[in-house]
């Protein structure tokens, strides 16, 4: 293992620490403390830290932070197999050119001063977001269509941004809670598309989308896809057949979409 150093080009995601609170976890007698993180995108000059100890951010203004790239599951919950690979991740932002890779620091950098964060209130909330992540940002301007049809016909539409996984996701959901569709995006643009049950004829609804050029063919199952950009949500018949599966579970009835041209 090795310690790698890439500066910002465009905008990361990152989760970065900035106290420790008491929890409501006990682990024998004693109350366990748990990190608190603010979600904010780095600016261009900034320098993400990977090292075999830890990541870090050396802001441009030289402020020295310790960071996340992925937020850490809750206490107690275990994890399975090898975790995430920030070098991995970096590298693809390199060759996007989101990021590119400098030299480690010529001085000697002071990592320990960063980890004496404050010890904020008891049961302070794990993490607030400052700022959204740009994959968020793409898919509620792509989305736009889909979450005013949704509004529209009185389904409640919830947005989250990179939590323990790197992606943004749209869900449409009854006003009971139950979930009628959901939408995952990934750094790379692709979509992720599912129907849950009671959505009308879902495999008719994947069917018809088959044709489409974004469509990533061998990806997905009866009642899920993939497509490679989040512009096909966007596309009109896409919509019209998504206006039927929403109005059902709204009990309104739109016309049958035409079938793609």
């Amino acid at each position: 293992m090795h310690n790698h150093y890439f500066e910002t080009v465009d905008p990361i995601f990152y989760f970065e620490k900035v106290g420790i609170s008491l929890s409501n976890v006990s682990i024998g007698r004693l109350q366990a403390f748990d990190n608190i993180y603010v979600g904010r995108n780095s600016k261009p000059g900034d320098v993400f830290h990977l090292l075999v100890g830890g990541n870090f951010l050396m802001g441009a203004d030289g402020k020295l932070s310790e960071i996340d790239l992925w937020h850490p599951k809750p206490l107690l919950e275990s994890s399975y197999g090898p975790g995430p690979n920030p070098e991995a991740l970096f590298t693809r932002y390199e060759k996007a050119g989101i990021a590119r890779r400098v030299p480690a620091p010529e001085r000697k950098v002071d990592y320990a001063s960063c980890r004496k964060t404050p010890q904020l209130p008891e049961n302070h909330v794990r993490l607030r977001y400052d700022g959204a992540s740009a994959t968020l940002a793409r898919l509620t301007e792509a989305g736009g269509a889909v979450s005013g049809m949704a509004d529209d016909l009185g389904l409640a539409v919830k947005m989250a941004d990179f939590h323990m996984e790197r992606v943004a996701t749209m869900r449409i959901a009854k006003a009971t809670g139950g979930t009628v569709l959901d939408m995952r995006m990934n750094e790379a643009g692709e979509v992720f598309v599912r129907t849950w049950p009671g959505f009308v004829d879902a495999s008719s609804f994947v069917d018809a989308q088959r044709d489409h050029p974004l469509f990533k063919t061998g990806y997905g199952s009866e009642t899920s896809f993939w497509v490679t950009d989040a512009s096909f949500l966007e596309d009109q018949t896409f919509l019209d057949h998504l206006a039927v599966g929403f109005g059902k579970e709204a009990e309104l009835e739109p016309a049958s979409p035409a079938p793609r041209g």
